[in-house]
């Protein structure tokens, strides 16, 4: 299933690591870089956790995509829109005509 590493419904643990405004989670959390893969079991038992917790659930389930994560100290909408640029330079790259 798709996990959003920010989460949908952050909790006080995620205040204020997406910037200000009123829309700013709505605007960011959908994104590529803030999407990965993990079983169903395991998504819901990220859900709302901290970004340290979530960390210990992706390495208990790894996969090769999840070592950009695992490597960051925290997770806010810097490394959102670090990890989407590159996400996204990689699919125009391998897909492009």
């Amino acid at each position: 299933t798709i996990e959003h590493i920010f989460p949908q419904n952050p909790g006080d643990e995620w205040s204020g690591k997406m910037g200000r405004g009123r829309d700013t989670v709505k605007n960011n959390v959908h994104r590529l870089g803030n999407l990965v893969l993990l079983p169903p079991n395991l998504n819901s038992e990220a859900a709302r956790k901290a970004f340290k917790d979530k960390q210990k659930i992706y390495r208990s389930n790894y996969l090769k995509m999840h070592d950009e994560i695992l490597s960051q100290d925290d997770w806010a909408k810097e490394q959102i829109e670090a990890r989407d640029s590159a996400m996204w330079d990689w699919i125009i790259n391998t897909w492009s005509d």
